[in-house]
């Protein structure tokens, strides 16, 4: 009985050292985890050595600042986890707690891991984001480009893995210079605790009287980084980064709260419990909650959300696609005068933060610099998460762009000479610009949430200027302004600031953008669009309340679709439980909203319900029109099956991977409904799907699901958007060519340059496929 009553006493002994250490422990646990284990955070350490890889050259200072600063406050954060432990223990460890000797004896030491630890994270993560990168692919890709004949394109992707390899190297470079200031670190740990167990009992008053001072201040630096961060989101959280930041708040938070539990103790009042209340409290009654959706007038003044709306019913699609169609400059043209014959593009953009983003803007933006006439045959865009923000920096680019009659380019000239104009230049380097690592929309958002939002846990009332989304919306709304400024001299500028109901005109080339989210309450789809899909069939699409003088600015609304999961929290807003207009004041209550992923993460449902409802319409006003619906996506269906814990993971693997299912089982029920007209009719017109699908699949790195890109990320998509030169097409015209680096996306470039120019698809199909001949299905 002797060893199992040891084993007893040790568990206890344990638990005595947690109620201790409770807070030095959790917070080096949460950071170590948050240091090594997201995807997020490793595209981040690539993104730290890209910069310095690219810009050490440029301006060297700026440079290894940018990369010496995140382990300086890591150093700072291990530093104040070294103290914390320290100080607990000097306060209320007690040999005499402790029944076991190897307890009693391993106390002491805990200081030196839970400041190590964290550090031993980061390096791992380091070391873990540099292994993403595939670039075994290297010499197989670029000599079947180059055989392929593509030599220009294979000089690129040899210039972006040369500037990869380069920054492997600065990757070991990070590695040594980590491994060496964790090691010094953890030297200097070892003779710390050695002092401090040292200790007299004069030294020791010393020490928490230092511990109290310095509580005091790190007190005071967290309400200053409250309001100042609150101020100005952007600038800070963009300087700082994304780890310096985090690193900052865990430094600040171990340091408050061991101050608030010293005095719990010296005044026998447990604080830190009751501020937990306070936040549940809080919490549970939901009279805290700032994550209210922006609302606009028509002038573009803020105005605060009522309790009693009074929002008239959206427009009717049909009416305003009638307008839309009747007002398009190139309609009357003699290839589009046949019934069917003038296309009409709806955009279904997928969910997955910055690289569905850079996805949606990159390929549309392709699409135009290809043939011109593409921005006025595209209708709407339905958009869910990060394909919602891709739309609304597309549809804030289409300000720059000019209605044409003018012939699209052949696939020839096209290759041959680029974009036809300087304004189509600098589209394709904004959309470019817009999503690589330059414009940080992580960082703000780590900063609201951690500071002024964080803060808004613990008091009230409610103050919409604290919420984290907001800093999302900012940094989106400063990237645009910024790009707007360099490339177009600054016209459309506030594009993104704009109300969804402001910036729908029928006789312009912006499409008409349907931000699709999820109401919480009930699971359907919340649409926000500037004019209602079927008011008289209601389905479970409700469409969110606009007036002009109640609207909501694009960034907002692009970030209403992309809430998903607790970094950008749920948003809500007053609306009316019934369909009596005006509604009764009693009907008016709060709804939820977050992404529309949680619904479904293709936006295909909308997509689809948008062109049922245009094909009923075009038989009375617009006989010529087409409609084709592009789905922007990626992934496949998972393979295999779970081993570990089966019996007790497989009902949660199986209920987030049916959701990621979902989205490709509605891609494919779109293209059964509305794809194929007469798979085995001899036109090939007839023949082709109206469904073309642009997958997005990983190629040299994995894609992170986050808001911030790495150069190597943004230029791994720039190459996934097709090039219509590279289609390889089979009878269905989809791509048959296995080189690496090729993709569906390019036959879906190809098509829809032959459907813009009119041009006959059984003579196009012909001619791309003797173009190469060579090429085997």
């Amino acid at each position: 009985m002797a060893p199992l009553r040891y084993i007893f006493y040790a568990l206890r002994d344990v638990f005595v050292c947690l109620r201790v250490l409770l807070i030095p422990a959790c917070l080096s646990g949460f950071a170590s985890l948050v240091l090594f284990l997201p995807d997020q955070t490793r595209d981040y350490y690539r993104l730290v050595v890209e910069n310095l890889a690219e810009q050490i050259d440029v301006s060297r200072c700026a440079a290894v600042a940018d990369a010496v600063f995140p382990i300086v406050f890591l150093l700072g954060m291990a530093a104040c986890l070294l103290f914390s432990t320290i100080v607990l223990l000097v306060d209320r460890n007690r040999p005499s707690l402790y029944r076991t000797a190897c307890v009693r004896y391993a106390v002491p030491f805990l200081p030196i891991l839970f400041g190590t630890l964290p550090l031993v994270a980061a390096i791992a993560g380091f070391a873990a984001g540099a292994d993403a990168i595939n670039l075994k692919a290297e010499t197989t890709s670029i000599d079947e480009i180059d055989a392929f004949g593509d030599h220009e394109f294979a000089k690129q992707l040899k210039t972006l893995f040369d500037w990869s390899k380069r920054g492997d190297w600065y990757f070991e470079l990070g590695l040594w210079v980590l491994g060496a200031v964790t090691l010094l670190f953890l030297l200097r740990s070892i003779f710390v605790v050695h002092l401090s167990r040292r200790l007299a009992a004069p030294q020791k008053a010393w020490l928490r009287q230092i511990a109290n001072r310095t509580s005091a201040a790190s007190l005071i630096l967290s309400l200053v980084a409250v309001v100042v961060i609150a101020a100005y989101p952007v600038p800070i959280g963009q300087t700082l980064g994304s780890i310096s930041i985090f690193a900052i708040f865990i430094g600040c938070l171990t340091l408050n709260a061991t101050g608030l539990s010293i005095w719990s103790r010296r005044l026998d009042f447990p604080i830190i419990p009751a501020l937990l209340a306070v936040a549940g409290f809080l919490a549970w009654t939901d009279i805290n909650d700032d994550h209210e959706l922006r609302r606009i007038d028509k002038s573009g003044r803020e105005v605060r959300s009522s309790a009693t709306p009074t929002a008239r019913p959206p427009g009717d699609i049909e009416g305003e696609f009638a307008k839309w169609f009747d007002l398009r400059p190139d309609r009357k043209n003699p290839e589009f005068s046949a019934d069917q014959s003038y296309p009409v593009y709806i955009v279904a953009a997928q969910g997955g933060g910055i690289y569905a983003a850079a996805q949606a803007v990159q390929f549309l933006t392709k699409l135009q610099t290809t043939c011109e006439r593409f921005a006025q045959h595209l209708f709407a865009i339905s958009g869910v998460s990060g394909g919602s923000v891709g739309a609304a920096f597309y549809a804030a680019m289409t300000e720059e762009f000019k209605p044409t009659e003018q012939q699209c380019r052949s696939v020839a000239e096209i290759g041959s000479s680029g974009p036809r104009s300087p304004e189509m230049r600098e589209a394709q380097q904004s959309a470019f610009e817009l999503v690589r690592n330059d414009y940080d929309f992580l960082s703000p958002l780590v900063a609201s949430a951690l500071f002024p939002d964080f803060a808004q846990r613990f008091f009230w009332p409610a103050n919409p200027a604290l919420s984290r989304a907001r800093a999302l919306e900012r940094s989106i709304e400063a990237a645009w302004a910024d790009v707007a400024t360099r490339n177009f001299g600054g016209t459309g500028r506030d594009a993104l600031k704009s109300g969804v109901l402001a910036s729908w005109n029928p006789a312009g080339l912006k499409p008409a953008l349907f931000f699709n989210t999820t109401e919480v309450a009930s699971g359907r789809r919340r649409v926000i669009a500037p004019f209602d899909i079927d008011k008289e069939n209601r389905t479970d699409a409700q469409i969110l309340p606009l007036t002009q003088d109640y609207d909501i600015p694009l960034s907002v609304a692009a970030v209403a679709s992309a809430r998903f999961p607790w970094l950008t929290p749920a948003a809500w807003f007053w609306d009316s439980g019934s369909t009596a207009i005006p509604p009764d004041k009693s009907d008016i209550t709060r709804f939820h909203v977050v992404d529309g992923g949680y619904f479904e993460n293709s936006g295909v449902t909308t997509a689809v319900d948008i062109i049922n409802r245009l094909q009923r319409r075009a038989d009375a006003c617009c006989k010529q029109a087409r409609f084709h619906l592009i789905v922007l996506t990626s992934g496949k269906y998972s393979e295999g099956s779970s081993s570990a814990f089966s019996e007790a993971v497989s009902p949660v693997v199986a209920l987030f991977n049916s959701r990621t299912a979902r989205t490709y089982s509605t891609v494919d029920l779109a293209t059964r409904d509305l794809g194929v007209i007469k798979r085995d009719a001899t036109d090939v017109r007839a023949r082709i799907s109206r469904v073309q699908r642009a997958d997005f699949g990983d190629y040299v790195i994995p894609l992170p699901l986050g808001w911030r890109l790495s150069k190597m990320s943004a230029s791994e998509i720039f190459f996934l958007t097709g090039r219509a030169a590279h289609c390889v097409p089979d009878e269905d015209f989809l791509q048959k060519s296995k080189v690496t680096g090729f993709g569906p996306g390019d036959c879906v470039q190809r098509l829809i340059l032959h459907q813009l120019r009119g041009d006959d698809l059984d003579t196009a199909l012909r001619d791309a496929q003797a173009s190469h001949p060579q090429v085997k299905p």
